[in-house]
């Protein structure tokens, strides 16, 4: 057996193997630094079936992906562009479901450092079109094409959430995502019943009764004095942002009739 295989697969079964084996932090700190077997990993080849792309290190390329921060740089832009060019290794998914896990191209949208071409913007688009609920669904769709992530938090939410899109575009994808009016105002009370519900707002430090009525009037220093913690609030923050652009972008059906939608503090 080849001997960067050998590791892609004890890799595999120390975090996913029905028995886990081995201590996959240990065996990344390993292979993090070691570029020969990061290019190996990265190659394309076809699957066992001569069917579909993969890469040679499945494991390994999402852990690459997931640790964009500390990875060798050429060797991420280079399995980037492969993500944004081939569907099928894009829409790669080992921890979930193939048909709604974390994909590939999921994990790449999390990094938002990164300056996306057009025709990259285009394919994540495309991919994001064929989940259920989009106006494009019920047109061409099959198993294969639900990657990238289910629920209210699939690839729709990191594209509208990432800065490559501009305020224009994001106001016309959020229309195209989600096709209802019903599903698009479900899916935005998930995500602010999400920052109501966040686990720090239930630790011992923080005041412990974030008011979901009242997100919108909280001020950047309310919450810096609520949580102490400037990388909480700035989390915390920029998802509050998040839902109020989406208002403005898309307000509720009741909002449109009764009022405009409130404005946060800056």
């Amino acid at each position: 057996m080849n001997k960067y295989k050998k590791i892609e697969e004890e890799f595999y079964k120390s975090k996913y193997g029905m028995y886990r084996k081995g201590n996959s932090e240990e065996l990344w700190d390993k292979i993090k630094n070691n570029k020969e077997l990061l290019r190996w990993a990265i190659k394309p080849i076809k699957d066992k079936f001569d069917k579909k792309d993969v890469v040679n290190g499945i494991t390994i390329c999402e852990a690459i992906l997931s640790n964009y921060e500390n990875i060798d740089i050429e060797i991420y832009n280079e399995l980037v562009d492969l993500v944004y060019s081939n569907p099928s290794v894009a829409r790669i998914v080992l921890d979930g479901y193939s048909n709604g896990g974390f994909s590939y191209l999921l994990m790449v949208l999390w990094n938002h450092n990164i300056k996306l071409s057009d025709d990259q913007k285009k394919f994540a688009v495309n991919e994001a079109m064929n989940k259920i609920g989009t106006v494009r669904y019920p047109l061409n769709n099959n198993f294969e094409t639900q990657s990238h992530g289910i629920g209210e938090f699939d690839i729709r939410y990191y594209i509208l959430r990432n800065p490559n899109w501009s305020i224009e575009e994001k106001q016309q994808l959020v229309y195209e995502f989600y096709a209802y009016d019903d599903d698009y105002e479900k899916t935005l009370e998930h995500w602010e019943l999400c920052v109501a519900n966040d686990y720090s707002n239930y630790e011992e430090n923080t005041f412990g009764g974030f008011d979901k009525s009242l997100m919108y009037d909280y001020s950047y220093d309310d919450l810096l004095n609520f949580y102490g913690d400037r990388n909480t609030t700035n989390r915390i923050w920029d998802e509050i942002k998040f839902c109020r652009l989406m208002h403005q972008l898309r307000p509720y059906q009741w909002e449109l009739e009764y009022k405009r939608p409130r404005i946060l503090k800056q």
